[in-house]
């Protein structure tokens, strides 16, 4: 997977700088990983959490949930009907 995301700090709105771009992510954890490090506020060692769970999903500026949400949905929607097919 390929991202791209601002620079610094979790502030998303930043005029003038240009977004980075980060290449051949494997997971949301290496993303995590990677986005907790550019912001430079969390610890060195890094608890042991659940990407699924931390990182949300904003489409067209409106927050429809963290991953673990959007998953859950496509599963409950989409593959439901397979199932009972």
């Amino acid at each position: 997977m390929d991202f791209s995301y601002p620079p610094g700090t979790a502030e998303w709105t930043r005029d003038g700088i240009a977004d980075k771009t980060v290449e051949n992510v494997a997971s949301l954890t290496a993303l995590e990983a990677l986005l907790l490090k550019e912001d430079g506020r969390a610890p060195e060692k890094l608890p042991n959490g659940n990407a699924f769970k931390t990182i949300r999903v904003i489409r067209k500026g409106e927050d429809i949930g963290c991953m673990f949400d959007v998953r859950a949905k496509f599963w409950g929607q989409y593959l439901k009907d397979e199932e009972d097919e």
